[in-house]
């Protein structure tokens, strides 16, 4: 069977992290996406530093590596980042709050 091999790029180490093998794209995106999302992954914490990228294949009946010449990067960490409805609800009302505060200084 063929599998994909995908890496993650850090940006404030100017490096790659070792690569790891999945049969498809959509579960390298949605393993990503998961951890970009919690709050208790590195890359939670900083997602924009991270970027996902595939680079290759992985045969597992020859051991062969198909590698691409240069990696794809499939999205930055911030493009996988899911707004709940707690996190916009919370942007909304400091988004009025800030509006009813400059009112306030208009009236003076």
């Amino acid at each position: 069977m063929i599998h994909n091999v995908f890496t993650i790029f850090d940006a404030k180490a100017e490096a790659y992290l070792p690569p790891f093998i999945l049969p498809k794209t959509s579960m390298a995106k949605r393993t990503f996406a998961d951890c970009v999302n919690s709050k208790d992954h590195q890359f939670g914490a900083h997602p924009e530093d991270y970027t996902l990228f595939t680079i290759g294949t992985f045969d597992d009946e020859t051991a062969q590596y198909n590698l691409l010449l240069t990696p794809e990067s499939l999205g930055l960490g911030v493009e996988y980042v899911i707004n709940s409805p707690e996190v916009e609800n919370s942007k909304a009302e400091k988004q009025n709050g800030n509006k009813k505060e400059k009112i306030r200084k208009i009236k003076g």
